[in-house]
């Protein structure tokens, strides 16, 4: 069963819903706001993961053949260092 803490909702703001409630009323305003900036942030972070995600399977073709090096100046392993130089 979900619950409103599956939702995210934090301690302090089940509090301040159980505020409104005791003193009559209604926290469902509140619980949508609160709701619909949770979706957008959970969205973002999705959107980020899948960005993530894409970069990720890009490199690992493009490391697969490619030799081990030494490390050299302030490169401590060249495939990090060409990975965080590849635009997203």
């Amino acid at each position: 069963m979900l619950s409103a803490w599956d939702l995210g909702f934090s301690v302090d703001v089940l509090n301040r819903f159980f505020i409104k409630r005791t003193r009559g009323e209604s926290p469902c305003p509140t619980v949508r706001r609160l709701r619909d900036n949770r979706l957008h942030e959970t969205e973002q972070r999705f959107q980020d993961t899948l960005r993530l995600r894409a970069r990720m399977h890009a490199v690992a073709e493009n490391w697969g053949d490619k030799p081990d090096k030494k490390p050299s100046g302030n490169v401590i392993c060249h495939l990090i260092d060409e990975f965080t130089k590849t635009p997203e």
